[in-house]
């Protein structure tokens, strides 16, 4: 009984292949084998396809392109022949008339006068004068004399007399004023100065030097001048050539 419960027992120094490794290192060494067929079974799940289920994958959105129509070809409508134009024949324009020519009157020739001259001779005869009306008398045409020339007096002027004289022309211009009524009843009021040429109670060679803005007024002036009556000159003063500038004022009275 003894013998086979030695036999049996285990014994601990029996070389077996294992007998050497302790038991914490087995432990150790399967852990890492463990580890690496975990590792290698993920490497190998990484690279396998995936597979999704139906009912989570995703629409696929196909586009269909527009493909282009091709063009209809134009079908010209084929000209409708153009029915010959009718040819119409110009009208024969009538023949003018022609002018009727009249002919020309011919001359009659007039005979040439025939020159007869007489030769005078002295024939003394008798001749019995019977009582012949007088003729009547012829009066001549005589043009007329021409105007002497105005004389003119030269020489030194009393300027006295000049002021004088002046005043009375003023005085005769002053009371033969011309008022135009249509610048009265547009209020027009204003002065013109006018320039003459006085010999011996008469003017001319009117002109104005400063005139006024009112056309009427202007003219009423020219007017004035010449419708005024000019006294004659002194003594001293007659035949001399003069020239006189005076103003002639419009003025409306309230």
């Amino acid at each position: 009984m003894e013998e086979y419960i030695n036999e049996s027992s285990f014994n601990n120094n029996h070389n077996d292949g294992y007998g050497n490794i302790p038991f914490g290192y087995a432990i150790l060494l399967g852990a890492v084998l463990e580890l690496v067929l975990i590792a290698a079974a993920i490497l190998i799940l990484s690279h396998m396809p995936k597979y999704v289920p139906i009912h989570q994958q995703k629409p696929i959105m196909i586009s269909l392109a527009n493909i282009p129509t091709p063009p209809k070809p134009i079908i010209k409508p084929k000209p409708k022949p153009t029915p010959p134009k009718p040819i119409i024949k110009p009208k024969p324009t009538p023949p003018k008339p022609r002018p009727v020519v009249k002919p020309k009157p011919t001359p009659v020739p007039h005979p040439k006068p025939h020159v007869v001259k007489h030769v005078a001779q002295k024939v003394f005869k008798s001749v019995h004068v019977k009582n012949v009306p007088p003729s009547p008398a012829v009066h001549e045409i005589v043009p007329p004399a021409p105007k002497p020339a105005p004389v003119v007096e030269h020489g030194p002027i009393n300027p006295s007399l000049i002021a004088m004289l002046t005043g009375e022309i003023r005085q005769k211009i002053k009371s033969s004023l011309v008022y135009p009524s249509a610048a009265k009843a547009m209020r027009m009021q204003g002065k013109v100065k006018v320039l003459f040429t006085y010999y011996n109670g008469k003017i001319s060679k009117i002109k104005i030097i400063r005139a006024s803005q009112f056309s009427l007024l202007n003219s009423g002036a020219i007017k004035t001048l010449e419708l005024a009556n000019y006294p004659m000159p002194p003594k001293k003063l007659r035949n001399r050539i003069l020239q006189f500038s005076i103003w002639i004022r419009f003025k409306l009275h309230r």
